[in-house]
C-alpha cells in the first residue's frame, strides 16, 4: 500500500521526533478533575479512594 504524506503530516511526525513528550501522568493530576462530571455521571457523589479502602477493610 503507498501511502502520501502531506506537508502536514511531514511536520507533525517531525515535530514528534524532535520535541520531548509533556505528556502528564496520573502521579502528576492528569486524571483529576473538579468538574464533578463523574459525580453526575454516576447519579451519587464520588468516595476518595482511601475512604472506599477504609470502608471495605472495616467488612473484613
Amino acid at each position: 500500500m503507498d501511502v502520501l504524506l502531506t506537508t502536514s503530516h511531514a511536520t507533525f511526525t517531525g515535530n514528534l521526533a524532535t520535541k520531548p513528550a509533556k505528556a502528564k501522568g496520573a502521579s502528576q493530576g492528569a486524571l483529576f478533575d473538579d468538574g464533578l462530571n463523574l459525580s453526575q455521571l454516576i447519579k451519587r457523589p464520588t468516595t476518595p479512594l482511601a475512604q472506599a479502602l477504609q470502608q471495605a477493610l472495616d467488612h473484613l
